[in-house]
This record gives structure tokens, sequence and C-alpha cells, in this order.
């Protein structure tokens, strides 16, 4: 029988190998090229992958964690808005509710995963949060990466929708969608000036804690 742990393992590891190989190949490559390649080849092979019908609406929780990517634009529209004000307060809001809708959509999803879970029966999914620990140190040591980093974390947000089409992945899907939104906010708050990054912590932090209650 195998081991759940060695298993565990050995996938975090290939997946985190495989995020530092991408970031990697994003060096010297056109962002833009190298993102369609990624997105149209993962979302077409997605296109065919048939979902189990339990899993439904964690796969719905998901995509509507990950549809807090919206972030995003509310964070650069901060940036930009600084001489708008009604702008900056809409961006601000955004960056709130979008905060709400990742944490309390990852929450739903993980729950309603565990239900499926037996009593005996082990889960060391978390490995695949391994890779956050990359994105943290690009962003932080490797700014020429952080385009690829973003291409890397819509790739992973993709793969978690392919990990939620079976029971035996679906928890490790989870985890790729949190991992990829992480990567994706972590790629665009180095980015902001000190200032902003503050505050969109702290709207962050706000948000996820009434997703979090929420969930």
């Amino acid at each position: 029988k195998p081991d759940p742990l060695k298993s565990a393992a050995v996938g975090a590891m290939v997946l985190t190998l495989g995020v530092m190989g991408l970031l990697g190949l994003g060096e010297g490559v056109k962002t833009s090229l190298l993102t369609t390649f990624l997105l149209a080849g993962a979302a077409g092979y997605q296109a065919v992958w048939g979902v189990a019908h339990a899993l439904h609406t964690p796969l719905m929780s998901v995509t509507n964690a990950i549809s807090g990517m919206t972030a995003v634009g509310g964070l650069l529209l901060m940036q930009r808005s600084s001489d708008a004000p009604c702008a900056r307060l809409l961006a601000m809001l955004a960056v709130m509710a979008s905060a709400v809708n990742v944490m309390g959509g990852f929450v739903v999803s993980q729950r309603m995963l565990n239900l499926f879970k037996k009593p005996t029966e082990k889960d060391y999914s978390s490995m695949m949060l391994l890779p956050a620990v990359v994105f943290v140190y690009v962003a932080a040591t490797h700014a020429e990466l952080i385009k690829p980093m973003l291409s890397v974390s819509a790739l992973l947000c993709i793969a978690a929708i392919g990990g939620l089409a079976s029971m035996s992945s679906a928890n490790a899907g989870c985890k790729f969608g949190m991992v990829g939104v992480f990567g994706a906010l972590v790629a665009t708050l180095v980015t902001l000036p000190e200032g902003i990054v503050v505050t969109a912590l702290i709207l962050m932090l706000i948000g996820g804690g009434g997703g979090l209650w929420g969930g």
C-alpha cells in the first residue's frame, strides 16, 4: 500500500521544482507569449476533463475564490487614482470585497472536501503550499521574474480546477488555487509603494476576516 506521506512529499517537491522551472523559463521569453501558451494549453485540457458530481459545489467555491483575483485590479487602481478620491475609494472597496471572496471561497471548499475524508484517512495535501515560499523569495529577490510569476500563478489557478475534477486530487487542487492566488497577489504587492501596500494589507485582512467568518 502506498505511503500517503511519501506520496505527498514527492508531489510537493515535483510541484515546487515545476514552478521554479517555469519561472526560469520566463526569463528571456516574451511574457505575453508565455502566458498565452500556458493558459491556452491548460484551459484546453481542462475543457475536456469531467468533474465528479459530488465535487461540483467545492469546485464552484474554488472558482469563486479565484474570481477574487479582481483584488489585483483594485490594487493597481489604488496606485493610479491618487488624484481621484472616488476612484480610489472604489478601488479600496474592491480589494476588501475580493478578499472576502478569496478567503470565503477557499474556506467553504476545504470544509466541504473535509466532509468526504474518511476518519482513518490522512491528508498531506497541505505540502502543496510549499511553492508559496518560492513565490515570496522570487518576489523579494528577483524583480525580473515578477511577470513570469503572474503567469505561473494563473496556471496554478487553472490546475486547481483540474484537480477538483476527481476525489483523489481534490484537496491538492484546492491548495493549487490557494498558491496561485497568493502568488498573483504577492507579485502585484511588491510593485506598489509602501503606503499602498500597508493600506491594501489592512483591507485584505478585514475582508479576509469577513470571508472566514462567513465561510
